[in-house]
Parts: structure tokens; C-alpha cells; sequence
């Protein structure tokens, strides 16, 4: 079973992994959007987001988490169909909305299945979970032979869009195959995120929220910013792709030691290391004038996804009944697509309103007021998070 959620993993994540690094190059470049257009269309990940507790009630009260997986799936392979096929920006938008509307659940559901399945998800879950990280490498570095070959000079990034596509029809006919899990009805819960809410609310959870909220305002500034950045800063576009896996290459091995780290740091220490790095990564961007310090930050990328989210993904689920752990990851997804939508607009109204000489200038004062942010709630997170108390009583 565990090679199995793996493969399911990989597979989820490889999605994005293939269409995400190339987005705001094509709008940009291909396309011809300015700032405000493209923090628009980029915006839709956190609008999409707020809907993700509909996702949690279906999965933990409706459906079974595999069949929706499997719908949402096939619905993205004609999302990004769509979105190949747009050259306006209110097309653009719509599909891309369309896109994420989908993909967001599938993250959610792939976690609530490793949840479910693994023999100690304590334990295991950091490893399991580490194939996706692999699989968001794979779609970029598999890009990379085809670009020496020439046909990404011939599809441009048009070309990252197919492989994508390719990966969902995939992933829903894979996620057919795993267990078919009967939702539960528990009595007094039958609104499951209004539950999984009231039973976790405490000073700790509300910490953990706000920094998740903090971590994806200033993440769409790297998501806009740093292959712009890059760019700008000489690197080859047909290193682009390969260039921003730096990112994910320490997450898969914190993910495949996640166990000893915590062990060693703590639930707090882990989290907390993760938040400085995030604060580390931002300031080395907002003062990068040359292509090598951008590039060296990419890797504290991959410190607060793995000690940060996936930490607290794994200390929320240990703090949730079972009939409840999908909707309280949704909601905590709900929080980042809030996050996530007021980063990207604000992004462009800062881009939209800055006077600068040059698009480095501008993603830098981005940077920098995103490492700002962080640090701010990072020295709120270190003086009051307590992982151990109980939520009714903290």
C-alpha cells in the first residue's frame, strides 16, 4: 500500500511540478500581460483555495476520497486544454481558475489518503509524502532533454502545458485503483468543517493559521517573482525549469528524514527552523543583484515546506478524530488560498505602482517586504506556539 500512495503522490504533484515554474513566463513573455493581468490570473490558487472545505464535507460525508480525486483529475486534463487554447486575459483567468479549482482538492485528498492508509502516519508520512516532492522535480527536469532537443523552442511553453495534461489523465485513472473508503456519519457532526473548527480552535492552531496565512501572502511573490528574476538576472530560459527544482531537492530529504529532524528539533523547533528559513530565502532574493545568490536561496524553499507545512499537516492530523482529518487539512487550505489570493493582487499593485528602472528592481522591494512579514510572525510563532496542549485548553 505505501508503494502505492506513493505513486499517487508523485503523480499529484507532478501536475504543477510541470505547468507551475512556466505559468507567469508564458503570461508574461508569450502572452504579453502586464503586472496587474498576471497577478490576476495567478491569484485564482487562492481563490480557488476558499472553496477547499466543500472538497473536505464531500470526502469525509459524501464520496469516497479516491473517486473524487479521480473526477478532479480528469477535470483538470481539460482545464489546462483550455487554458493552451486562451490568448485573452479573461479566458486565461477562467481557466486557470478551473485549474486550480480542481488541483487544490487533489492535494488535500492525497493527504487525507496517506492519513489513512499508512501503518503509522507519524512516522511514515514525511517519506511517503517526499515522492511528490520528487515528482514536482521529475516534470521539471524531464523538460529539460526535450528543451536540448529543440522542441521547446518550437512549442515554447506551451509545451509544459501538454505535459502536464498528460499527468492528470494519468493521476485519475490511478487514483481508480486505491481504496474505495465509505464515508462515516457520526451523530452531531454532520457539517464536518464546521466540526473539525470548533474542535480545534486554541491559541496553538490559531498561531499555526496566521503563520500558514503569512508564509502564502509572500509565496506568490516567489512564485510571480522568482523565474522573472531569474530571468532578468541571465539564466537561460531553457535552464528555467531544472533551475527552480533547487527548491524542492531539500525538501525530499528532509521529507525522507522528517522523523530523526523532529525528533531532534521538536514539533516547535522544526517549525520554527522552517519559518527563518522561508524569512532567509525572501531577503537573499530582495538583495540579489547577480544570478548566483538568487539561485542559492531556492533550496530554504524546500526548509519550510517540509519543517513548517508538512510538520504541521502531521500535528493536525494527530489532533483530529479520523471522520474529521480531511475537512481540518481543508481548512487550513482555505487559509492559504486566502493568503495566497491577497499576495499575488498585492504583488501586482505593488509591481503596478512602483516606478523603478528596471522588473529586478521591482520583484526585489517584493522580496523584502515579504521577509518582512514573515519575521514578524515568525517572533510571534516562537513566543506563543505550544504543540502540546490540549486545543480546548490552550
Amino acid at each position: 500500500m505505501r508503494l502505492r500512495l506513493s505513486v499517487l503522490v508523485t503523480l499529484v504533484m507532478a501536475i504543477p511540478g510541470a505547468l507551475v515554474p512556466g505559468y507567469s513566463i508564458h503570461l508574461q513573455k508569450d502572452l504579453g500581460f502586464g503586472p496587474v493581468e498576471l497577478a490576476l490570473c495567478a491569484a485564482t490558487q487562492g481563490m480557488a483555495s476558499l472553496w477547499a472545505p466543500l472538497f473536505g464535507q464531500i470526502a469525509d460525508r459524501v464520496l469516497p476520497p479516491n473517486l473524487l480525486m479521480a473526477i478532479c483529475a480528469f477535470g483538470i486534463t481539460g482545464a489546462i486544454g483550455g487554458l493552451l487554447m486562451s490568448t485573452s486575459p479573461l479566458w486565461v483567468f477562467v481557466f486557470t481558475l478551473l485549474y486550480w479549482m480542481l488541483t487544490i482538492p487533489t492535494w488535500v485528498l492525497a493527504s487525507a489518503l496517506l492519513f489513512a492508509h499508512l501503518e503509522d502516519p507519524e512516522r511514515d508520512f514525511g517519506k511517503t509524502r517526499m515522492w511528490g516532492t520528487i515528482g514536482w522535480i521529475a516534470a521539471g527536469w524531464t523538460l529539460l532533454p526535450l528543451a536540448s532537443l529543440g522542441w521547446m523552442e518550437h512549442a515554447g511553453t506551451a509545451l509544459f502545458f501538454r505535459v502536464a495534461m498528460g499527468l492528470a489523465a494519468l493521476t485519475g485513472v490511478f487514483a481508480l485503483t486505491m481504496p474505495w473508503d465509505k464515508p462515516e456519519h457520526p451523530p452531531g457532526r454532520a457539517f464536518a468543517p464546521g466540526a473539525a473548527l470548533k474542535l480545534l480552535w486554541s491559541r496553538s492552531f490559531f498561531l499555526y493559521a496566521l503563520c500558514v496565512f503569512g508564509i502564502c501572502i509572500s509565496q506568490p511573490y516567489s512564485v510571480q517573482g522568482t523565474p522573472l528574476l531569474l530571468l532578468e538576472l541571465g539564466l537561460p530560459k531553457n535552464w528555467l525549469m531544472p533551475s527552480l527544482t533547487l527548491a524542492q531537492i531539500p525538501e525530499a530529504g528532509l521529507a525522507f528524514i522528517l522523523t530523526g529532524v523532529v525528533l531532534r528539533l521538536g514539533i516547535k523547533g522544526a517549525m520554527r527552523t522552517g519559518l527563518i528559513a522561508w524569512c532567509l530565502a525572501l531577503f537573499i532574493l530582495s538583495v540579489s543583484k547577480s544570478l548566483w545568490p538568487a539561485l542559492l536561496s531556492l533550496p530554504l524553499n524546500g526548509f519550510v515546506i517540509t519543517l513548517y507545512l508538512i510538520v504541521g499537516s502531521i500535528w493536525l492530523n494527530s489532533r483530529t478524530p479520523p471522520d474529521l482529518r480531511t475537512s481540518a487539512q481543508a481548512i487550513v487550505v482555505c487559509v492559504q488560498g486566502m493568503g495566497m489570493c491577497l499576495g499575488h493582487l498585492s504583488m501586482g499593485v505593488l509591481r503596478g505602482t512602483m516606478e523603478l528602472s528596471s522588473d529586478s528592481e521591482e520583484l526585489r522591494w517584493c522580496f523584502l517586504v515579504g521577509a518582512i512579514i514573515n519575521g514578524i510572525l515568525a517572533t510571534l510563532f516562537w513566543l506563543g506556539f505550544d504543540p502540546t496542549r490540549d486545543p480546548q485548553s490552550s
